[in-house]
């Protein structure tokens, strides 16, 4: 369970958090609980990053071989299988260029020897427009 706990909270470190009324967010959230196709989706989807981010630095050859697979599929721009990333990402309602793009990021930063952090941080300047900073 604290695994299962680690690996989401290190997919989610890696996008800045929107901020999004409850209204916007669950207005757009797919409804994965409730369709078995969508749900195996994501299963493919967290285990490919999880492989990716787990194993970048891996010494053992099984583990290697396990992040490059995960790094492969994550940039195919090929579509004709059902289970590509891109398709993934559209059927789930992600935006496939930025999970991509953040994905190639947090590869760039870790092998800088830098923790990660998004490109733009997201606030509210107090007059209700968004800043980006």
């Amino acid at each position: 369970m604290d695994e299962n706990i680690a690996r989401e909270e290190r997919i989610l470190d890696m996008f800045e958090p929107d901020i999004l009324l409850p209204a916007q967010f669950y207005g757009r959230r797919p409804n994965i609980e409730q369709d078995p196709a969508k749900r195996l989706m994501l299963a493919v989807l967290e285990d490919a990053i999880d492989c990716f981010q787990k194993n970048l630095f891996a010494a053992d050859a099984k583990e290697k071989s396990e992040f490059r697979d995960a790094e492969e599929w994550i940039e195919e721009e090929n579509n004709d299988w059902p289970f590509s990333f891109n398709n993934i990402c559209e059927a789930l309602g992600f935006d496939t260029q930025y999970l991509r793009e953040g994905l190639r990021r947090w590869k760039e930063q870790r092998l800088r020897g830098k923790p990660f952090k998004p490109k733009h941080t997201r606030r509210y300047n107090g007059s209700g427009r968004r800043k980006i900073a």
